[in-house]
């Protein structure tokens, strides 16, 4: 009742200071609405320290040689090998070969809660890599459902032979690119790409195929060293060509030469400056703010995103809806302080790595297919637990 009328005294907004960096931030009602609708207070941290501490979360890159604490083989890993949780392979991780319910604490009312969940989180073993349902990835960090990747982060929807690039969806044959999509295929150093064929160089582009160092170009084909085109074939430097002059004059160019890409790249660079900008990358959206949004409804403060609607303050996410402060993440719905790898997700809080199918729990860390579970890690398949220990339905809610 407390928070319900301290609700009510915030019907236009409510101006804050930071508890992290000290700095004002507003509220807004929308917001408060949000947070009455799940059942949390309002936040005490500014949008972007909250932001950074989802991002804590989250180690993408920095990898380490280790063994596995269960079989004892060596192993890739985003963790040290002297991190204070044991760290498992992958095969190990998910077999039967251990429960996480073994460590499993009996809650005790009279301490602080995050004391008793800091003590499960340094004992529950972790997944090496963040991986679920992946073919050859071992060198890789944050992928689902693909297959031969390499060096690479946030790669999935069914992504394959992808190598040295981030936040690939649902495309293959991938080599230095960032934040692919839409069944792109054959690219070298595409940034912002939706639906791109055999193209090289490209940024901001989309349905360009057997491109060369285009920006802001959608559906073209055979273009080369061209800006800010639509709909066209055949063109260098902007300037229309036949098809036949087309590949005579790109014969003048010996693409198989580095020294010759090294020109071309600054050209290139000399180019993106005159190239003419939109506000933002944003395509087929209706009441949005914020920039590379494809896709998406009524949703504020969001960035790289797509299929989404009624969301705010989320960044790489898509395919869900009534979200807010949500990172890595989608086909879900209602999640609030959340980072890294959500699917068939619904009213989760404050939690890392709900892998599949975690409903309506808080404080949850690496688990799959369980409901109502509350500081729980690694826990798969279970419903009613706190602190990994299962509960009676009645017992838990109570507690």
């Amino acid at each position: 009742m407390g928070y319900q009328a301290e609700n009510k005294t915030h019907s236009t907004g409510s101006v804050q200071a930071c508890q992290n960096c000290k700095k004002e931030f507003t509220i807004e009602s929308e917001d408060f609405n949000f947070y009455e609708k799940i059942k949390v207070p309002p936040p005490t941290f500014c949008r972007w320290c909250r932001f950074l501490r989802r991002c804590i979360w989250r180690n993408e890159r920095i990898l380490y040689r280790r063994a596995c604490d269960l079989c004892k083989k060596n192993i890739i890993s985003m963790y040290t090998k002297d991190a204070l949780f044991p760290v498992y392979c992958k095969e190990c991780w998910y077999g039967d070969g251990w429960d996480a319910t073994s460590y499993a604490k009996d809650y005790d009312p009279n301490r602080n809660f995050f004391e008793q969940y800091k003590e499960l989180l340094d004992s529950v073993p972790r997944l090496t890599l963040w991986s679920r349902n992946n073919i050859n990835c071992d060198y890789s960090n944050f992928c689902g459902e693909a297959r031969n990747v390499y060096l690479s982060c946030s790669v999935i929807k069914n992504s394959e032979n992808v190598f040295f690039s981030k936040s690939i969806d649902n495309s293959k044959d991938i080599v230095d690119c960032m934040n692919v999509i839409n069944g792109s295929e054959s690219l070298y150093e595409n940034v912002e790409a939706q639906g791109n064929y055999n193209s090289q160089h490209l940024l901001l582009s989309r349905a360009c195929i057997d491109s060369y160092f285009l920006v802001d170009c959608a559906n073209c084909s055979n273009c080369f060293m061209s800006y800010n085109l639509r709909n066209k074939k055949f063109c260098i430097r902007n300037q229309q060509y036949t098809r036949e002059d087309y590949f005579k004059e790109l014969a003048k160019f010996n693409l198989k030469s580095r020294q010759e890409r090294e020109a071309l790249k600054s050209e290139f660079d000399e180019m993106r400056k005159k190239a003419i900008y939109r506000y933002g990358n944003i395509t087929k959206c209706v009441n949005v703010t914020g920039n590379n949004m494809l896709n998406v409804k009524n949703s504020k403060t969001c960035f790289e995103i797509y299929n989404m609607e009624d969301s705010k303050y989320c960044y790489r996410a898509f395919d869900s809806k009534e979200c807010m402060d949500m990172n890595f993440g989608g086909w879900s719905e209602l999640l609030y302080e959340y980072t890294t790898g959500a699917r068939n997700d619904y009213n989760l809080r404050f939690s890392y790595s709900a892998m599949d199918s975690v409903r309506n729990s808080d404080y949850t860390d690496s688990c799959r297919n369980c409901s109502d579970i509350f500081g729980c890690i690694s826990l798969s398949n279970k419903n009613y637990a706190i602190l990994n220990k299962v509960y009676p339905k009645d017992e838990y809610f109570k507690l």
